[in-house]
């Protein structure tokens, strides 16, 4: 519990830094850095199998919406992965801008998930799935690197971008 509230309140007090810095930019990241010619990094924050999360988390799920409803407008992203299709709430599903699905039971989940998706399903290839921004399109996933490999790969470059700007942040 503490390292997730420890999250919750980094989040915070950086849209509250970002909100102040980009006040100047109508408020947006993306006009700061036009602007600027400063980079700021984006934060992604990952929450695997958030239905599960949210039932024993349910307090910081509930917090969820107003962070996902603010933040991206400041650079910062939140990717949920889900194991049912009614595995987030209706109002915290509206915040997100981009739905994606992989292969999924029923094809009429798809629409349950995406909305109206004018019969599109994925075709059965392993790795394929849908994807919903303005309209319903077909998208194929694959390994980076060589999959023995992937978590390795993903903790080191990981370890490298931190370390490239921790040596840039002020305190």
């Amino acid at each position: 519990d503490e390292k997730i509230e420890n999250l919750f309140k980094y989040i915070n007090t950086e849209i509250d830094l970002r909100r102040k810095k980009f006040l100047q930019f109508n408020g947006s990241y993306e006009d700061f850095i036009k602007q600027k010619k400063k980079k700021i990094p984006n934060i992604i924050v990952v929450i695997n199998y958030f239905d599960v999360f949210s039932e024993l988390y349910e307090e910081y799920a509930e917090r969820l919406y107003e962070l996902t409803r603010d933040c991206n407008k400041y650079g910062i992203y939140f990717i949920l992965s889900v194991s049912s299709t009614n595995g987030v709430r209706s109002k915290l599903l509206q915040t997100f801008k981009t739905t994606y699905t992989l292969q999924l039971n029923d094809e009429f989940d798809y629409s349950s998930v995406l909305g109206h998706t004018n019969g599109i399903v994925p075709s059965k290839i392993q790795g394929r799935g849908l994807f919903k921004k303005d309209r319903v399109l077909e998208f194929q996933t694959a390994y980076a690197f060589d999959r023995d490999e992937l978590y390795k790969k993903i903790l080191n470059t990981s370890i490298k971008i931190f370390m490239h700007y921790k040596t840039k942040m002020k305190p």
